[in-house]
């Protein structure tokens, strides 16, 4: 357990300096300025005022009806009530009822342990809440008001107004450490950041989106390639085919032509043949008109052999006029196959070059469709890449900054509570200061005070000098930690 709680030393001070200007003499029980006045403690204890009482050790009442009734509790003004121990109790129908609870001000209420309620009708109900102003609250422990009629509901909050009554926080640095408030300036900037961020981001979605159309188009080229080689293709089959099909009729009609030739050759031959035979009939014919002449018998004879021979040559001079018919044909034949050829030769000559077209077309398709597919994938990874790698470095810059910003703010409200404790402490020990050497009339008076706030005690030390009935010069001082305040004034009256 901390011992300040027990007994905080700055209130251990307060009561050794209340008694410092008691007379030498009072080492129990003290009376004064009032009427059934009761100091019932063991030592040390002092009731000043109508019906006012000090019920144990270090306790102080003075004003009528003022209680303080446990140890080195003070209650001071008209029915004042200090019930807690080392609770402080200063101005009409105050109440500190808590350990260590100090109201000040005119019907404040200090309840909960360690409470501090200064202002008239401010309230501090809460275990060390604090209430700092006119008809200020603090209900919630560990809870702050600050300023007239600002309320504290919440645990380990601060509040500078109520709901309608809202304030504004003026004047407020950049914060610089985690704990550290922030001001709009600060909040602007992050604002800032964060739409360049947003704003980034939609340019990197919008070239990514950019560059997918890109692809896309490609592809449908890429597509259109296919589908063009495709054609070129079919056709290319299509001619292979017909070519196919003409060199199948040439070598038919080559066939045909070979089977003339022979044929006119065979009927060349037989027209020869009959030739020869008709020579020799008109040979014999030539000798039956000799043996006719010769011998009249033989006359009818032979006229029987030159009609037979006379119907030979008819058949001769028949098969000669057949063989030039057939020498014809062949003529004509060897023409229309020549004629073929030369078809059959355009005809390959034309396959062949629609061949070379189509392989052509089907490179170059293939080459423009593998071309157009890597552009695309190419392009595609390389913005994914550049807008995610953005993307990610701006997100993680301003996580990084939130993080920090987050930091700060919690450093800049952990040292203000402190330096609200400290300065609570030393404003309270300059209270007492002032308070503790208002009623000595002497040339000169030195007080000491001493103020408690939330774990936190300040020292205050005051000097005065009546330079004539007139005039007054004082001067002051308090401390707390590393926290300093210094004050000077003069008083003039007539």
């Amino acid at each position: 357990m901390n011992p300040n709680r027990v007994f905080p030393p700055a209130l251990a001070l307060l009561g050794l300096a209340a008694l410092a200007f008691l007379p030498a003499t009072a080492s129990a029980q003290v009376h004064c300025l009032g009427s059934a006045g009761e100091a019932t403690g063991a030592y040390h204890t002092v009731a000043c005022g109508n019906l006012s009482l000090a019920a144990l050790p270090g306790a102080v009442a003075l004003g009528s009806f003022a209680e303080a009734k446990e140890l080195n509790s003070i209650a001071v003004g008209y029915s004042a009530r200090a019930w807690g121990r080392a609770a402080v109790a200063i101005g009409g129908n105050s109440e500190a009822m808590a350990y260590g609870s100090v109201a000040l001000g005119e019907n404040t209420e200090a309840t909960g342990w360690g409470a501090m309620a200064l202002g008239s009708d401010a309230a501090a109900w809460g275990d060390e809440g604090i209430a700092l102003g006119a008809r200020a609250s603090a209900s919630a422990s560990f809870s702050v008001a600050i300023g007239s009629g600002a309320i504290s509901n919440r645990e380990w909050t601060v509040s500078f107004g109520k709901p309608g009554q809202e304030r504004q926080l003026v004047n407020v640095a950049a914060g610089t450490q985690g704990t550290d408030a922030v001001n709009l300036n600060q909040l602007n900037a992050v604002a800032a950041t964060v739409d360049a961020a947003h704003t980034a981001a939609s340019a990197a979605n919008t070239t990514a989106n950019n560059a997918q159309a890109t692809a896309d188009s490609a592809l449908s080229a890429a597509s259109n390639a296919q589908s063009t080689a495709d054609t070129a293709l079919s056709a290319a089959s299509s001619a292979q085919s017909t070519a196919d099909s003409a060199m199948s009729a040439a070598n038919n009609a080559q066939s045909t032509a070979d089977a003339a030739l022979a044929a006119a050759t065979g009927n060349g031959v037989a027209a020869a043949n009959a030739q020869a035979t008709a020579d020799t009939a008109l040979s014999a014919a030539n000798n039956a008109q000799s043996t006719a002449d010769t011998a009249l018998s033989a006359a009818s004879n032979a006229q029987a052999t030159a009609d037979t021979a006379l119907g030979v040559a008819n058949t001769a001079l028949a098969a000669v006029g057949d063989a030039v018919g057939v020498a014809n044909d062949y003529t004509d034949q060897q023409v229309a196959a020549g004629v073929e050829q030369a078809n059959d030769y355009t005809d390959t000559r034309v396959a062949a070059g629609v061949t070379q077209a189509n392989a052509y077309a089907e490179g170059r398709a293939a080459a423009a469709l593998s071309a157009a597919q890597s552009y695309a994938d190419a392009g595609d990874a390389a913005t994914l890449a550049r807008a995610n790698g953005y993307t990610d470095g701006r997100f993680q810059a301003i996580e990084l900054a939130f993080d920090q910003l987050q930091a700060d703010l919690w450093d800049r409200f952990d040292r203000t509570d402190k330096r609200i404790s400290r300065t609570g402490a030393m404003n309270s020990a300059m209270a007492n200061m002032s308070a503790s050497a208002a009623a000595i009339q002497r040339s000169n008076r030195i007080a000491v005070g001493v103020g408690y706030q939330d774990g936190y005690e300040a020292l205050a030390i005051g000097f005065q000098r009546a330079l004539s009935d007139n005039v007054t010069v004082t001067f002051g001082a308090s401390l707390s930690g590393n926290e300093r305040s210094v004050g000077g004034g003069v008083g003039v009256g007539w």
